[in-house]
């Protein structure tokens, strides 16, 4: 080989050194995929007395932006303290709470509103009648007679 040929060969040889070097450096490698967003609240039920109010939680997982709440009665805040409406009548709200980053994630939680009971005298004076309405219809109203 002539001496101008070995050198044009050292040169291309060095370029391809050169070149593969940079290569390695610029790998990257393909992102994380990402974990799918879920929501769950607690407790799944509560009892709650009539303008009385109870606290919710919200377990959101790949998302920190946090939850929208919603109740179907009452009033809830924005870090989940719910507040059943006044009034005499019994009923079960759905709680929700909403992913705020994808929200076509939610979970759902009940509570209970009861409204307060009535008591009635009865003939014996040690007995009292103490009536609730529950929220769900049964055949009739609970009542226990007290003292027996």
């Amino acid at each position: 080989m002539k001496p101008e040929s070995l050198r044009s060969v050292n040169v291309v040889c060095v370029l391809c050194v050169i070149a593969l070097a940079g290569g390695c450096g610029s790998y990257q490698a393909p992102p994380p995929t990402p974990q799918p967003i879920s929501v769950a609240v607690s407790p799944q039920a509560a009892a709650v007395g009539t303008g009385q109010s109870t606290p919710f939680t919200a377990n959101v997982t790949s998302d920190t932006t946090g939850v929208i709440w919603t109740a179907s009665a009452g009033a809830i805040d924005a870090n989940g303290n719910y507040t059943a409406p006044p009034g005499t009548q019994s009923m079960t709200v759905t709680v929700t709470a909403t992913s705020k980053k994808d929200t076509t994630k939610s979970a759902s939680a009940t509570a209970n509103v009861v409204a307060p009971g009535s008591v009635a005298p009865t003939a014996n004076v040690q007995v009292a009648l103490y009536t609730i309405a529950p929220a769900r219809h049964g055949r009739s109203p609970c009542r226990r007679e007290a003292g027996r």
